[in-house]
């Protein structure tokens, strides 16, 4: 589950929105609640909700999550109302009254900095797995089946992570869908899903772009010694919990 908005939020005539075409100047009252019985959410309006508060004008509690499946009821719940949501574009966005202000919802800053299908969805793929840049690359287009919305992850070496299939959420469906068919343009039966073993620099500079990923120091002022093997810090933390089971010590070199 994700939790991208959690808070407070500011309302205005009891409303605030959620969108998701870039072109348009927001829902219409309505049009929005047009063959509903129900006040609290309007969703008739494609790409779009109309969400109404009991509060006319300040701030209120709010939280947006994202969920793989629909959660169970609970009994503080005064009120519930269920309504069905399809996106128009990549990206949702939560919108205050007049545009005051907004809450990425979580796939539009993929879509809005990345260029390349296999990098948007080499990063997509990251947030739901946690699996390391190693592991994303050993995915092929064959690993991510669409109709049942999995993602097949390798780890021959049996090191790291272990063989997985993961449930692919829906936001990042489009990512996956684009570098499937951008794989199967390019001439060659090896071709990567994800990443290319030398795509480390451009995805690590797009978490960045993204702002999932704080700006790194430059490279010439890194302490590290050159030459030295890149190690992702699960990776890292992992590796030394093996040798730690195992006993490895490492030996001193002979001249």
């Amino acid at each position: 589950m994700r939790r991208p908005v959690a808070g407070e939020v500011h309302v205005h005539y009891s409303q605030i929105y959620i969108e998701s075409d870039p072109d348009s100047f927001g829902p219409d009252l309505r049009e929005s609640f047009a063959g509903q019985s129900a006040g609290l959410c309007g969703a008739a309006t494609p790409g779009a909700l109309w969400l109404s508060t009991g509060l006319h004008t300040g701030s209120v509690g709010f939280s947006v999550e994202v969920l793989d499946q629909a959660p169970p009821l609970d009994p503080a719940w005064e009120d519930v109302v269920e309504v069905s949501f399809r996106p128009v574009s990549a990206g949702s966005v939560l919108v205050q009254w007049a545009g005051a202000a907004s809450w990425d919802l979580g796939a539009r800053r993929l879509a809005d900095s990345a260029a390349h299908p296999r990098l948007a969805a080499a990063l997509a793929a990251a947030l739901f797995t946690g699996a390391s840049f190693q592991q994303l690359a050993t995915t092929g287009p064959r690993d991510y089946d669409d109709a049942a919305a999995t993602l097949a992850l390798h780890d021959r070496a049996r090191y790291t992570d272990g063989c997985a299939a993961h449930p692919v959420p829906g936001w990042a469906r489009v990512f996956l869908r684009a570098a499937a068919c951008f794989a199967r343009l390019v001439p060659g039966d090896d071709q990567a899903l994800l990443a290319a073993p030398g795509d480390r620099t451009h995805l690590l500079s797009l978490t960045e772009t993204a702002r999932l990923r704080p700006p790194q120091p430059p490279a010439a002022s890194r302490t590290d010694r050159p030459g030295r093997v890149e190690w992702d810090w699960r990776e890292q933390q992992e590796a030394k919990m093996y040798d730690a089971m195992l006993g490895v010590r490492q030996k001193p070199l002979r001249d």
